[in-house]
């Protein structure tokens, strides 16, 4: 008799796995995603190092810490979109700001320009 090959390649599989355990449990098999090496076991207790490198460690095939981890990582991804649009929201206020600016300073340039024009102008010489 013949244990089932189960080979991982995504988080999402596991949590599959996991919330389906009709599944015969086989030889759990794992892709490593820095080096791409394919390893063999992975554990409920323990998280498991990859044999090709130092780089990666699968988690523990613990459903609950991988949904939650899951949740936290969507929580982090919507705040983070959060903030991005808010940045961007800001980036345009501060736009129409300097927009705003430069034709209030244009218009100040302007009247200091007619005030000396005017200051000028001798006033004897203006006729009433």
């Amino acid at each position: 008799m013949t244990m089932a090959e189960i080979c991982f390649t995504s988080r999402q599989q596991v949590i599959d796995f996991l919330k389906s355990r009709n599944q015969d449990d086989g030889d759990i098999k794992w892709k490593c995603p820095e080096c791409g090496t394919i390893n063999i076991g992975a554990y409920y207790s323990r998280s498991s190092r990859c044999g090709g490198c130092v780089k990666f460690e699968f988690p523990r095939l613990n459903l609950k810490k991988l949904l939650e981890d899951g949740q936290e990582v969507a929580e982090l991804a919507a705040c983070r979109k959060s903030l991005i649009a808010r940045i961007d929201r800001k980036r345009e206020i501060v736009s129409d700001l300097q927009s705003d600016l430069a034709d209030e300073e244009s218009e100040l340039s302007e009247l200091k320009d007619e005030l000396r024009q005017l200051e000028r102008c001798k006033v004897e010489q203006v006729k009433w």
